[in-house]
């Protein structure tokens, strides 16, 4: 037994029974012919093994009697405990994060299998259209419109035409792959060809205007989101360019306020005695006994750093919305906003500091 074989048994025994039937319908739709037991047997395994580690840190550099005022014999009493609590809590979050990540990956693999499947839709449906007028049936339409560029759909109608093979209602294997993806213009265009073959109806002309409306609307989203790329360009160049450097200037403002009160609170203003009943004396002494912020330019700057990640975030599924009409696809975007707004905000606050030392 070879490792791969060992890791695929670990996986699929460790993992959730009550999951497996949804981890299964998940890796159909995203293209894989089995769940991946072999990545969570590997996944599994890191995890035990990261978790010794985690306790072996927490015994060699964490003492229980003076974190918690105990005595040295009752920190060892509650050690054992502890390192339950430890080893059960980093396990929970590691397998919810690791569970979490991967069924987001399914799901956007998924929804991104689901457009090139729409995008290839009116060809297929050209050609089957082509293949019925030569007097062909509907099955024998379908194997002969089966074309290797159309990739994933003609995967998708290879298992169809099996399943009308082995017995199954025509109807009913097209309408389990109508339902099987999350597709309004999969299951309209399905749907109205089953409705069509059970009432006995002339197919050629139904998927000769499904292909027509499919064609029409694909390039009415085209023309939307061309008409909204104006909002798209204006919320890039906020979350880029504007918010990063507005950070980084308030950042040095901070740093140049905080300054200014230290050396104002340890200002010598022995000289003004004499006047200390005038206006100019009493705005020295209110700028003296002035408070620092509460919050240093170190913690400033980590608050930047997280609320540009959220807005990076959310912008990019703002911007999905508006440019594909859906957020799933928003997730491509998340990884250049954050990339850019944060490596953006690193250079201009190193860049407005050499600019500013002057003033400090």
């Amino acid at each position: 037994m070879g490792f791969d074989a060992l890791f695929r048994i670990i996986g699929e025994s460790l993992f959730p029974s009550r999951l497996k039937k949804g981890l299964a319908e998940n890796s159909l739709k995203a293209g894989l012919d089995r769940p991946p037991y072999l990545l969570f047997g590997i996944l599994f395994l890191a995890g035990f093994i990261s978790v010794i580690f985690v306790d072996l840190w927490f015994v060699s550099n964490v003492d229980l009697s003076s974190v918690l005022g105990l005595s040295y014999k009752a920190s060892l009493l509650l050690q054992p405990f502890s390192i339950f609590v430890i080893t059960f809590s980093y396990l929970a979050v590691y397998f919810f994060i690791v569970l979490s990540a991967i069924m987001l990956y399914f799901d956007y693999s998924a929804f991104q299998r689901t457009r090139r499947m729409e995008a290839l839709l009116p060809d297929f449906l050209k050609s089957l259209s082509e293949n019925l007028k030569g007097g062909t049936t509907l099955e024998q339409a379908l194997w002969n419109s089966i074309k290797p560029e159309f990739g994933d759909l003609a995967k998708e109608m290879q298992l169809v035409v099996k399943r009308i093979s082995l017995g199954e209602d025509t109807s009913s294997a097209l309408m389990s792959f109508a339902n099987k993806y999350d597709s309004a213009e999969i299951k309209r265009t399905f749907s109205i060809i089953a409705e069509s073959l059970e009432s006995g109806s002339n197919l050629t002309p139904i998927i000769d205007m499904i292909a027509e409306e499919l064609v029409d609307t694909f390039q009415l989203k085209k023309d939307i989101a061309t008409t909204n790329l104006s909002y798209v360009i204006f919320i890039v160049v906020i979350v880029v360019f504007v918010a990063p450097f507005l950070f980084a200037l308030s950042t040095q403002f901070l740093i140049i306020l905080q300054s200014f009160l230290q050396k104002m609170s340890s200002a010598n203003l022995s000289s003004l005695s004499s006047t200390q009943s005038s206006g100019i004396f009493q705005l020295f002494k209110g700028l003296t006994e002035a408070k620092e912020p509460t919050m240093t330019p170190e913690q400033f700057v980590n608050l930047s750093y997280a609320v540009l990640s959220l807005v990076s975030l959310f912008s990019s599924f703002i911007i999905s919305q508006i440019k594909d009409g859906n957020l799933k696809s928003g997730i491509k975007y998340v990884p250049a906003f954050l990339a850019s707004s944060l490596i953006l905000f690193t250079i201009l606050v190193k860049v407005l500091s050499k600019f500013f030392s002057a003033l400090i």
